[in-house]
């Protein structure tokens, strides 16, 4: 633990990073990606446990949790290095690592989360996962998102997702006068 905080304040301090500077401004000593890698690691698995509970008869539930802001900082302040560590987590057989690594990647927002996104858009066998990422995309420069948008509006699979995407087209163009 002291080696993972040491090294990632060598990586604040390296990279002169502060809570404003974008993902692909960042750099870092390569050496710090373990430790980068295992701090999501643990920003994920700590956002699961906090929606686990248990009903009166014993039997485990889960809640949908959020990433708290400190943790969406945190992995900000991460630069382009959080980017592929968060993608690994997108497909994941633990659908609540996937969803969460969705999720972050929305409220990242930006350029970068972009295609991340859309391969959830395009790739998932999960129409309410793709839902998911389509909402989150318009959290994306326009230009980037709408061809995303539009060609799920055009071409997904599912009738409830193609919907979805007309509606967000039609909420999020930009209006023009």
């Amino acid at each position: 633990m002291l080696g993972l905080i040491f090294c990632l304040g060598r990586f604040c301090v390296a990279s002169g990073q502060t809570h404003d500077t974008i993902l692909s401004q960042t750099l870092r000593p390569p050496s710090c990606e373990g430790a980068i890698r295992e701090r999501i690691s643990t920003i994920i698995q700590e956002t699961i446990k906090r929606g686990e509970g248990y009903t009166v008869e014993g039997i485990k539930t889960f809640t949908r949790s959020h990433p708290t802001i400190k943790d969406l900082e945190e992995i900000k302040s991460y630069g382009q290095t959080a980017v592929p560590i968060l993608e690994e987590y997108l497909f994941s057989d633990v659908s609540q690592e996937g969803d969460v690594a969705l999720e972050i990647f929305g409220r990242l927002g930006g350029s970068q989360m972009v295609e991340p996104l859309k391969r959830v858009v395009e790739q998932s066998t999960s129409s309410w996962r793709r839902e998911f990422a389509l909402r989150w995309v318009t959290q994306a420069p326009w230009e980037l998102a709408l061809p995303i948008i539009r060609n799920e509006a055009e071409t997904d699979r599912a009738p409830k997702v193609r919907a979805l995407a007309q509606d967000l087209l039609v909420k999020y163009s930009p209006k023009t006068k």
